[in-house]
């Protein structure tokens, strides 16, 4: 059990690095690849315990195929859909706000290239 839940728990922190650096557009490649890193780090304080442990009980294919049915789950999708929720909300909705303008925008555009402009006379 213990395995699993550092399993689980590393899978936290790279799904933050992974996409967490996504919000930061604005941040330059090289700095979200070492925040990346500094995240991934902390993935790996938890992956090589729960492999290193998980090891007197399982095979090596057996440990990657808990970590996958973990990251792949129905249950997993469903948490790390939450967190990204809670991440969502731990932060400023003005990338919401811009997306949401920008969608306006793009259906008024539209709507004047498929509708034609009432002519008079």
């Amino acid at each position: 059990m213990r395995t699993i839940a550092l399993l689980t728990i590393s899978n936290i922190f790279m799904t933050f690095a992974w996409y967490g650096h996504l919000k930061y557009r604005n941040v330059g490649l090289f700095k979200v690849i070492l925040l990346g890193w500094m995240i991934a780090f902390f993935e790996y304080c938890f992956r090589v315990p729960a492999n290193r442990i998980g090891s007197y009980e399982f095979t090596a294919a057996q440990l990657k195929t808990i970590q996958e049915v973990i990251s792949g789950s129905h249950y997993a999708r469903v948490f790390f859909r939450f967190l990204s929720f809670l991440f969502e909300a731990a932060h400023s909705i003005e990338p919401q706000r811009r997306l949401r303008n920008d969608h306006e925008c793009r259906r008024h555009h539209f709507q004047k290239m498929v509708e034609p402009e009432c002519q008079s006379g």
